[in-house]
């Protein structure tokens, strides 16, 4: 029934990815100016050999610059680097083109490169903006990794990685240094930096693969160009932080907003009321909504009380909840060919139509006032169990899951159809759909949150009622015109009123969350549960899927049930194409 249009959907969709890819990397193409004619050129070479060796391997080094153009600036002593054991510095003019083969020199180790007449800068701590090309030839994981420990070791000269630029495969550093290290550059990385006679860590100490490769073959000075500074997080912050959270923590629009949060357990939470009382005392205002395995979902009011929550020695990583992707395409394009293709007419005409059984439909969205949607249609709205007063969050389009509705009905246009709304945010509600089709009616984690907060609010309530209706009756006891008891009785009556209002918005908070537990109840011995939403990533796949191991354990066909137990639905999933996603 659904397949036609989850389909289409996901066509469409990776269509307008595909579409959206090529425009972005048409769009990412950065212009950068073209390369001077000739550069400033220093070169440290190395030559390890006898007085001998070491003459002939100096002149076919000297010839193979000078098949390249390379000219040597003038220098007095020149002519004593032929036999010096030590020297190992060149540096002199060369055309931009040739710079690449300087590389393939031999005995050359490093190069750096400068415009030439463009001398380093007089201040020593002025940044300069250099573009670091590494040893190359790895495979993807090693190269990879190559790159991570050579930022680490320029990070001790100082070193300001640039923000957003293209490291072509990992094989490309960029940012600034120093202008007093620029020639510390030429030396070889993993000495650096030296202090009295020691290099900071042996070689033989440093991990692979930079401990037996040279690191930084090229140096390039870059032109003064504006750069963005990489933005950082406060002093604070978690290494627990996933970049997702970290990226949305340092966007001004979320900072002092409440959030929510996923939390990666080292083992089962336990005892779920026990641990919510106690973080409760130590962290007020955090509140467990969901829980998936070994993950949990947190309602968290500040910054600062992430940071706490941060802290507690049970989590061991934060991210932002992953999001779901919707399946179901516009109703607009939707017709009634897709059920003739599916043969579900045929089966109307001999009566399948859906008599005396319970239609579910998951979704992030429906549109309440569709007119193709019988009037009876009951639609639950779980978003709402994730707010304190119970308000569901608005309605994203991008999730409207209407046509799959539209279909279900006209599919079986007999059948009750239920629709329920989940947050597509918030994968741990799929547990409470699933588990009141069931008839498992135990509130969810945001539910008994919520719950006991109105306990609490109400016991208040009580307690105020009988102090405000005492003082109302001692105060209109004394009917005297005089100043002192008209005050008192108008203050006695305002606060008579505040409380109606308190005690009305008490109740009408108390309506919605019963109306959340009626409609679930509504669920109990649905026959078909269809869920439009899928989540590609964020969560086990296959069968390490909890949500899949519930399904596996209490809708496959001959599971054990009692004989008051609700009939077993059959659940209809929305497939995914994207690969080894948890619906594949």
């Amino acid at each position: 029934m659904l397949c036609a249009f989850i389909g289409d959907a996901m066509r469409l969709l990776i269509s307008t990815l595909v579409l959206f890819a090529i425009a972005v990397t048409a769009s990412a193409q950065v212009k950068a100016p073209p390369p001077p004619e000739k550069y400033h050129v220093e070169i440290r070479y190395r030559i390890t050999a006898d007085r001998d060796g070491r003459v002939l391997r100096f002149r076919a080094m000297m010839a193979e610059l000078d098949r390249l153009g390379f000219v040597a600036d003038p220098r007095e002593d020149s002519d004593l680097d032929i036999l010096d054991p030590n020297a190992e510095r060149l540096s002199g003019t060369i055309a931009s083109d040739k710079v690449d083969q300087l590389l393939k020199t031999i005995a050359v180790q490093t190069v750096l490169v400068r415009p030439q007449d463009t001398p380093l800068p007089d201040d020593i701590t002025k940044p300069v903006q250099v573009s670091l090309k590494l040893a190359s030839g790895l495979d993807p994981i090693t190269q990879r990794r190559l790159h991570e420990q050579a930022i680490h070791q320029l990070d001790k000269l100082g070193f300001k990685p640039a923000i957003g630029y293209d490291d072509r495969s990992f094989t490309r550093i960029r940012g600034t240094v120093p202008a007093g290290q620029v020639m510390t550059l030429l030396k070889d990385l993993r000495g650096l930096p030296a202090g009295w006679l020691l290099q900071a860590l042996p070689r033989q100490k440093l991990p692979q693969p930079i401990s037996s490769l040279l690191p930084i073959r090229l140096i390039e000075v870059l032109p003064d160009l504006e750069m963005t500074p990489p933005a950082r997080l406060p002093a604070a912050a978690s290494e627990k932080y996933s970049s997702g959270l970290r990226s949305a923590l340092l966007d001004p629009a979320f900072s002092g907003k409440a959030m929510r949060v996923e939390a990666s357990f080292g083992g089962p939470v336990g005892d779920q009321r026990e641990y919510r009382i106690a973080l409760a005392a130590q962290i007020p205002g955090v509140t467990p909504e969901g829980i998936v395995g070994t993950m949990v979902t947190f309602y968290v009011p500040t910054v600062k009380d992430l940071e706490k929550l941060a802290a507690r020695p049970e989590i061991l990583a934060l991210r932002i909840p992953p999001s779901a992707t919707n399946t179901i395409r516009s109703r607009a394009t939707s017709g009634g060919d897709a059920l003739s293709a599916t043969h579900i007419v045929d089966l109307q005409k001999q009566g399948y139509r859906g008599a005396g059984q319970k239609l579910v439909v998951i979704g992030g969205g429906f549109d309440r006032n569709s007119p193709d949607l019988p009037a009876d249609t009951l639609h639950i709205d779980l978003t709402a169990e994730l707010s304190p007063t119970f308000e569901p969050k608005p309605i994203d389009l991008m999730f409207d899951a209407t046509a799959a509705a539209i279909a279900a009905h006209r599919a079986a246009p007999q059948a009750k159809l239920i629709l329920v709304r989940i947050d597509p945010a918030a994968f741990h509600q799929l547990f409470t759909v699933a588990r009141a089709a069931l008839g498992d009616l135990t509130l969810s984690s945001a539910q008994v949150a919520r719950a006991e907060v109105l306990l609490t609010d109400y016991d208040v309530l009580n307690r105020r009622r009988d102090y405000v209706s005492q003082e109302y009756a001692e105060a209109f006891a004394n009917l005297s015109d005089d100043d002192r008891p008209r005050t008192r009785r108008e203050k006695a009556q305002a606060a008579l009123a505040k409380l109606k209002e308190e005690e009305a918005t008490f109740r009408v908070t108390y309506d919605k969350l019963s109306a959340i537990r009626r409609g679930l109840e509504a669920i109990k011995g649905a026959a078909v549960i269809a869920n439009t939403l899928t989540w590609d990533d964020g969560y086990p796949a296959d069968g390490l899927s909890e949500f899949s191991a519930f399904l596996d354990e209490n809708y496959a066909p001959g599971v054990r049930r009692s004989q008051k137990a609700p009939r077993l639905p059959t659940w209809v999933q929305a497939a995914s194409e994207s690969t080894w996603s948890v619906w594949a």
